[in-house]
């Protein structure tokens, strides 16, 4: 993980907890992430199907198996911070994640992954798995496999290690700002689709910004919208709707509705060029940039004081 907002952030790495290091840690980590009857933890191998249809893969398997159960938990994850030349305290990222349980002809309960390993690279790894009741209790089985919900970890351990990663975090879009330091306080955010205003994906590669399109529009301020019900852009009110709905923009993403609306309209009317829509569009882009991630930066020392005093 890369930040440029604090150097506590910077350089951290996720290594899967091994069987052996869990049993060092166990008594640590097992008091905050379980309730009281929940199954013991066991260590599982990840299954084949494709991380893209993680809850559809889920949702077959629990069909095709009669009695099956999902089984909400935990998998474990080290943080380290390899570039740190003073010992730190020990840190974990626990990742959520659910498995089904079956039963054998004899009776005995098994747990099965039906999904590829969470990261490329992890394909022959073994992995702990902590059932628990505690996460996401209040998301039925129904929501959870409907696709519908983003889900993410519990930061656990060295306290100036976690506060920084949870302040860089939470200021990194929808997807990335979903660690909290206990069960109960992470939430599940709804999956948008964000519809990306023109010639964006030409500015991020010419400028060689590395980053996922929609997570960054999103946070520029670009419209979000249910998936499959993007608004008629030729609906002002409803694409004004859209750019008021996005919770995770640090920047007034109405300039860019305007700009969008107003370069539509003279293309129609042939007063302008598409090259100069372009370059509308980057300057646009490279000040709206500039603008987010100095709010970006602002939000995540702001965090880190409110966490860490």
């Amino acid at each position: 993980m890369r930040s440029h907002n604090t150097r506590k952030g910077r350089d951290t790495r996720d290594v899967l907890v091994t069987a052996a290091r869990f049993a060092e840690l166990k008594d640590r980590l097992l008091p905050v992430l379980r309730a009281r009857g929940d199954a013991p933890p066991r260590q599982m191998w990840p299954g084949t199907g494709a991380r893209d249809a993680w809850c559809a893969n889920l949702a077959r398997l629990h069909a095709a198996e009669e009695g099956a159960a999902l089984v909400r938990g935990f998998c474990l994850y080290e943080m380290s911070a390899p570039s740190s030349k003073r010992a730190r305290a020990p840190a974990w990222r626990c990742c959520f994640h659910v498995v089904v349980a079956t039963r054998t002809p004899s009776g005995r309960v098994v747990y099965v992954d039906p999904n590829e390993a969470r990261r490329r690279g992890d394909e022959d790894a073994p992995y702990i798995f902590v059932p628990s009741a505690r996460a996401y209790a209040s998301l039925s089985d129904a929501e959870l496999l409907s696709g519908q919900w983003l889900v993410g970890s519990v930061l656990l351990g060295d306290a100036r290690l976690c506060s920084a990663v949870l302040a860089y975090e939470q200021t990194r879009g929808r997807r990335a700002s979903l660690v909290a330091s206990t069960p109960e306080a992470l939430v599940a955010k709804r999956r948008v689709a964000v519809s990306l205003l023109p010639h964006f994906g030409t500015w991020l590669r010419l400028r060689a910004i590395d980053e996922d399109p929609e997570t960054l529009g999103e946070m520029m301020g670009m419209p979000v919208h249910a998936p499959g019900t993007e608004a008629d852009a030729s609906d002002a009110v409803a694409s004004y709707q859209a750019v008021a709905a996005n919770p995770e923009s640090y920047v007034p993403g109405i300039l860019g509705l305007q700009l969008e609306l107003e370069c539509r309209e003279r293309l129609l009317a042939g007063t302008v060029t598409v090259d100069r829509v372009k370059t509308l569009f980057f300057a646009y882009y490279d000040d709206t940039h500039r603008a987010m991630r100095q709010a970006q930066m602002d939000a995540a020392t702001t965090r880190l004081s409110q966490l860490h005093p």
